[in-house]
């Protein structure tokens, strides 16, 4: 007769372990990175319904598109009100579909210990622990690439295939860009040269179009002059400043250390698995490679190969496991306990950890003193900030500012105090509302 725990499935184990890992204490830190930019594009979409073109303080935004935000806009009526919790549970639940997608593409080649093992191994990536709690763009790319990938590989009806794998596809693109779908088109196109299955090209590249075919719909919606030169720097971080041999090569070398150190140490498993699993090596190495030679990459790119480093992690484990051999059986108990380790340091970390709150008290500060003028912000604007504020904001340039004609607060960084000075333009009541943060009365046409 089978135990308790051994009754329980391997979905089961995935979703218990992915909520003690990540939900605890995820909505009470404040928001930090690109969070706060998330957070109040939704809100415009909320209060002005601007659903398709995006909106910021005021000022139009395209250098991403809008699938984020309008999960985000969603999540906000589930955790009732746009607040931290409802900015981060796209990303959270990302994760756990990921983890989902990890156990079944394990479960039917290493049982439920291995399909148990590879979610959690995913979940335990540095890079992953990284991102899992904030309401960002990787996550959700992640999940959507390598769903697409594992839809992919399944032996459906080439219709029904390409249109699961394409509407991924679509959803990735629609919260990066084109970008999101390097590693499935990769990975794909890898594999099937590798196995020489040219009949299915066709269909390859119809999946892609589809991808690429919704977030080009949305481009053309909102496309003004300039939009392209945007979208371009986007995907080419710094391309004014030219290309210098040196520097990009560091660059190459730092995004691979970075790709291995943030799926260590399940990388080392996973070459093992990979010598017998040509599409896991294929999707894993083949984006990595091309990304790694991306300008200007950043290692949490290599974030959509987590999951494939994980599904193989969990075939070598389930290898070992089955072993006769006592040396490997040892070392899945190590492998075991190592996980196990990392797990209950992680989630005591998360609850003993107290994130300081400087945006929250500075926004505080600013609402108890705001007066009934219009207040403004100072590109670049402190969106993490401004989040808190209960004041409409508007943010604007150095330019117009200077051509501000009536009374209004101001907003900016202490970085931009020089600039002002050297615009010449005239403010009163200097005051540091924080280090990250001050507030000055613009004084109209310097009188």
């Amino acid at each position: 007769m089978k135990r308790f725990w051994q009754r329980i499935p391997a979905w089961a184990w995935v979703l218990v372990i992915w909520a003690v890992m990540f939900l605890p204490k995820a909505g009470t830190r404040e928001v930090r990175w690109e969070e706060g930019r998330r957070g109040l594009i939704a809100r415009a979409m909320i209060e002005e319904c601007h659903w398709i073109q995006q909106t910021v303080c005021g000022q139009p935004y395209r250098s991403k598109p809008p699938m984020l935000p309008w999960l985000i806009a969603l999540s906000a009526r589930v955790t009732n009100g746009l607040n931290e919790w409802a900015i981060r549970l796209p990303g959270m639940l990302a994760v756990l579909v990921a983890g989902l997608v990890v156990c079944a593409m394990t479960s039917a080649s290493a049982g439920r210990a291995g399909s148990v093992f590879a979610a959690s191994a995913f979940f335990l990536c540095p890079l992953i622990l990284e991102k899992a709690r904030v309401g960002e763009t990787d996550t959700l790319v992640t999940c959507c690439s390598f769903a697409a990938f594992w839809i992919w590989l399944k032996p459906w009806h080439a219709w029904h295939k390409t249109l699961l794998t394409g509407l991924a596809l679509a959803v990735g693109a629609l919260a990066k860009g084109p970008p999101a779908l390097l590693y499935f088109a990769c990975g794909a196109l890898t594999l099937l040269l590798w196995e020489r299955q040219y009949r299915l090209l066709p269909w390859f590249f119809l999946t892609l179009g589809i991808g690429l075919g919704a977030v080009a719909l949305w481009a053309a919606t909102v496309y003004e002059p300039g939009a392209g030169d945007l979208w371009l720097s986007q995907m080419q971080r710094n391309p004014q400043h030219g290309f210098h041999l040196g520097p990009y090569l560091l660059n190459c070398i730092r995004f691979l250390g970075g790709a291995i150190g943030g799926s260590a140490p399940w990388c080392l498993l996973a070459l093992w698995a990979f010598k017998a699993n040509r599409a896991l090596a294929a999707y894993a190495i083949a984006g990595t490679v091309v990304m790694m030679f991306w300008p200007e990459s950043r290692s949490r790119y290599a974030l959509p190969m987590m999951p494939a480093i994980a599904v193989a992690a969990g075939l070598a484990f389930h290898k070992l496991l089955a072993s006769p051999e006592q040396l490997p059986r040892q070392l899945v108990r190590v492998t075991a306990a190592v996980m196990i380790l990392l797990a209950t340091g992680w989630c005591i970390a998360i609850t003993l950890r107290r994130s300081p709150e400087p945006n929250r008290q500075a926004a505080r500060a600013l609402n108890s003193i705001f007066g009934d003028q219009p207040v403004y912000a100072l590109q670049p604007a402190p969106h993490n900030l401004l989040f808190y504020v209960q004041r409409p904001v508007t943010e604007i340039s150095l330019k117009q500012l200077a051509a501000q004609k009536t009374p209004a607060t101001l907003l900016y960084r202490p970085s931009l105090t020089f600039a002002i000075a050297d615009a010449r333009i005239p403010l009163e009541d200097i005051r540091e509302i924080s280090p990250l943060v001050f507030m000055a009365r613009v004084r109209p046409d310097g009188k």
